[in-house]
């Protein structure tokens, strides 16, 4: 209770049993609550000379208590080298690989962001491992989901929204978990497509019994689903529209992937 109110703006943060709050990252999250910022070394409160009594602030955050964090578990495939950072970049941060949350390394492959608490508004984001940013377009034009914010050949960047889980896991450079990786090059089924480009259909050849064929347009709208039990198949694609399309084979527990182009 300051009586007499200030007779100037005044610059604040809170501190409680001696420790003052930080507010840094909520800013650099979207909050609002300390504008005074360079959304690095300070972030702090501003009350203006007129605007009245303030209420409903919760200590070291800029909304209330009752948001959870946002935690999110990142798998890291690539074992050769040893990683030293994981943090995430996006358009809160300028796309600067140096500049989001750092993950903490929990010892089994895994790193963990804590974002407290879970960002007010969208997050569009990449991943960045020792200061290289992941690169999902080809995992999206394979027919991957998670970067949906993509033109399949510049960009493709994770989301998240609000209403989404809080808690979740993802993996660096992928939009599948490591072990969906683990099959060797030799084991992988051989596919033939042909003819290719097309303007009439193709003919699917495999070494293997063929499972299921899923066919999706550029913007990864499924657009034609098979489920076939055989080594060779023909698939019309007079109806389709002109343009490419990314065909996914599965075939016992493989998964080939290729473009197909109809014009």
């Amino acid at each position: 209770n300051l009586n007499p109110a200030p007779t100037a703006d005044m610059e604040y943060l809170f501190v409680v049993d001696g420790v003052q709050e930080n507010l840094i990252s909520d800013m650099l999250n979207g909050g609002t609550c300390a504008p005074v910022t360079d959304y690095t070394n300070y972030a702090n409160r501003k009350w203006v000379v007129g605007s009245g009594d303030v209420t409903g602030i919760s200590f070291d955050r800029c909304v209330s208590c009752a948001v959870p964090d946002l935690v999110i578990t990142t798998e890291i495939c690539d074992t050769v080298g040893v990683t030293t950072q994981v943090n995430l970049t996006g358009p809160l941060w300028g796309w600067n690989p140096a500049f989001g949350p750092q993950a903490v390394n929990n010892g089994n492959g895994t790193w963990t962001f804590t974002l407290s608490p879970s960002p007010s508004d969208s997050l569009e984001y990449l991943l960045v491992k020792n200061g290289v940013m992941e690169n999902l377009i080809q995992a999206m034009v394979d027919g991957g989901s998670c970067a949906p914010v993509t033109d399949y050949a510049t960009y493709a960047n994770r989301f998240w929204t609000i209403g989404d889980p809080t808690t979740f896991t993802n993996t660096y450079g992928y939009c599948v978990n490591c072990a969906s990786l683990s099959i060797s090059e030799g084991e992988l089924n051989t596919v033939s497509v042909y003819p290719n480009p097309t303007n009439s259909g193709i003919t699917i050849k495999s070494e293997n019994n063929i499972d299921q064929i899923v066919i999706y347009n550029m913007i990864g709208e499924k657009v034609s689903e098979l489920n076939f039990n055989g080594k060779s198949t023909f698939i019309d694609m007079s109806v389709f529209t002109d343009g490419v399309y990314n065909m996914v084979v599965y075939s016992e527990g493989t998964a080939s992937h290729t473009k197909i182009i109809k014009k």
